[in-house]
Parts: structure tokens; sequence; C-alpha cells
């Protein structure tokens, strides 16, 4: 007589999404957004020595003084691609499990550092987790399409709030909004970035401690990794406040000037054609392409600030950074080469407008 034995045979508990696309997506987030984020680190610090606590905090972004906390975020990365490539190979080992838990205290750790500077970065991670959910529910209802126009609609009023200055729904002033989305779209990634990180490491994490590690067992492998992994975390911490008191010693200590400005004070007095102005803030050298390219950007935001907006905020990202790398009087000197073009066809035009441009002009830094 044959005895017929019943096997039971658990299935692995679901730690990742169950779609490919979704898995494609939590992968490219957690690769691609922290590198855009340590990339606007370098261009987003402070200009000068303000004494701001925020000042500092920002400085912890910088590339240089998070190079220690590199090889722990490549754990975290690896160990998390390796679970979405293949969860029943890979989320069964500890190493590789321990590497995702570890991801959710560095994740949260630079989602605080952004939000201190920039407590809009919260609301803008809350705000793209929300819209891909709602996405996510267009598309399994109404299909991509109908999920694509949302995605635009909800682009389009994001950045319609965030660059436009007034009321005005001309086609040029739609056409402006158009313009800025790009823009848009990377500020609030870079700005999103740690929160959308920090989501991702942190329910992948939950479901592998109930799946895996629930309840907790200590064990010698164990106590002795968490042990190092705090040695190396302890000593990136050191390494990046000193770093960040070093790139905050080097910053002008007082405001620096705009592009322009720099090539103007930088540059040799008998091609740039500057002279000292006394401010309160201290001395600052004044030239006509200064004074003409100032009257342009004044009278753009009297006739078209909607237009103005945009193109500031950009300029405020780019001109900054270029600033503080034109302390050489010929690379100032290049720099107003480059801008003579702009300044020639900006007075030219307001020529049209002002005929007295000379008088106008030379009133500006007085």
């Amino acid at each position: 007589m044959d005895t017929h034995h019943s096997e039971t045979i658990s299935e692995p508990p679901r730690v990742i999404p169950a779609s490919r696309f979704e898995r494609i997506v939590y992968a490219l987030a957690v690769v691609a957004l922290p590198a855009l984020a340590f990339w606007g680190g370098a261009y987003i610090g402070p200009e000068w020595q303000s004494g701001e606590f925020t000042a500092y905090v920002t400085l912890l972004l910088h590339p240089k003084a998070a190079l220690f906390f590199f090889p722990l975020l490549a754990y975290a990365v690896v160990a998390l691609c390796l679970v979405l490539a293949s969860p029943q190979r890979f989320a069964t080992r500890y190493p590789v499990r321990f590497g995702i838990y570890s991801g959710v205290l560095l994740a949260l750790q630079y989602m605080i550092i952004t939000a201190i500077f920039m407590p809009y970065s919260l609301a803008a991670g809350l705000g793209v987790v929300v819209v891909s959910w709602l996405t996510k529910k267009i598309y399994s209802r109404l299909g991509i399409l109908a999920a694509m126009l949302f995605l635009f609609i909800m682009l389009f009023i994001g950045t319609a709030l965030v660059f436009r200055s007034s009321s005005d729904w001309s086609l040029s002033g739609i056409w402006d909004i158009f313009s800025a989305s790009p823009t848009f779209s990377l500020i609030i990634l870079i700005s999103a970035s740690p929160s959308i990180c920090f989501l991702i490491m942190l329910i992948t994490s939950i479901r592998l401690f109930h799946g895996y590690d629930a309840p907790i067992v200590l064990r010698s492998k164990g106590i002795t990794g968490l042990l190092a992994w705090l040695t190396g975390y302890s000593a990136a911490w050191t390494y990046s406040i000193y770093q960040m008191f070093d790139l905050y010693a080097a910053l002008p200590k007082t405001p620096p000037d705009c592009y322009i400005a720099s090539a103007a004070a930088h540059g040799h007095p008998g091609l740039v054609g500057s002279q000292p102005v006394n401010l309160p803030t201290g001395v600052l050298w004044v030239n006509r392409q200064l004074q003409t390219l100032k009257c342009a950007e004044l009278a753009l935001l009297a006739v078209a600030p909607s237009l103005h907006h945009p193109l500031r905020r950009i300029y405020d990202i780019l001109g900054c950074p270029l600033a503080r790398r034109l302390t050489h009087p010929l690379l100032a000197d290049l720099a107003y080469l480059s801008l003579k073009p702009f300044e020639l066809l900006a007075s030219a035009l307001l020529r049209l407008l002002i005929p007295n441009l000379d008088e106008y002009s030379r009133r500006l830094y007085h």
C-alpha cells in the first residue's frame, strides 16, 4: 500500500513590484536621482561666508564632502538592484538585505539635509509620489494615452504655478510655460530625489524584514557586519564635516558679484573700462557693459515680466558658479569679450525705447 505525502511549498514573500516596468523605474530612481542630486550639490552651494546654518548644511551635499559616503551609497543601490533583478536569488542573502536596510538610513539622512535648506523638497517628493500613484491608476483603467495626458497636464500646472508671476494666458505666456517645463522638471527631480529614494528603500526594507528577518535574531556575523558598517559610517561623517568646513573656508567673505560684474571687477581696466564705486557692502567695479545689460534686464522686467522671471532663475543658477571661476584677469577679459555682442544688441534695442540711454544707465550703481 502506497502512502502519499503531500508537500506544502511556500512561495517566497513578494518584496518588489510585480511589474517589470515598475522594477525598472525603481532601479532608475535609486541610480539616476542621487547622481542628479550630487551633481546639483556642486552648484547650489553658498556663494560666500554668510554665517547662516543652511550655508554649512548645503555643503554636505557637495561631492567632495560626500566622498566617503559614496561606497556606502553604492552598496545600498547595488543591493536593491540585485533584489529587483532576481528576488528569488538575492532576497534570501542577508548581506544584500542589510545593504537595503542601510539605504533607508542614508536616504533619510540626505532627505533631512535637503529639507533644511530646501523645505519644499518634502512637498516635491510627496507631489511626485502622488502624481505617480494617480498616473498608475489612470493607466490601469484608461490606458497609456490618458496617463501621458495626465502627466502633461500636471507638469504644465506645476510649471505655471512656479514660473509665472501674472495671470496672463496669452500665446506668448503659454509658450513661456512650455519653455520652462524642462527646467521645472529638473528642479523637481533633484529636490525630490532624497524623499523618493527614502520611500523606495523603506517600503522594500519593510517587506524584506517581515519576509525574512522578523523576529530579530542576533548572530555573530550579523553583529560583526553591523559594527563594520557603523565604523565606515562614522568615518564618512567625520570626513564629511571636515570637508564641509574646508569648503566653507574657501568661500569669499563678501557676497560675490554677478557674472558680468566679475568681468568688470577682475578684468584688465584698460580693456573692460571698469571704475570703482563705493557701496554700503563694499567697493564694486562697474563698467559700461554692466550698466547697459542691467538696463536691459530692468526693461525686460517692465515689458515682459513673465519672460524675465524664468530667465532670471536660470541666470541665477548658471551665473554665480561661473562668477566663482572668473578670478584670473585673463578669464575675466574673455568673459567681457564674450558678452560684448549681447551688450551691443541690448544697447541698440534700448535706444529705440530710451533715446537718452547713456544718461539713465550711468545712474546705475552710483
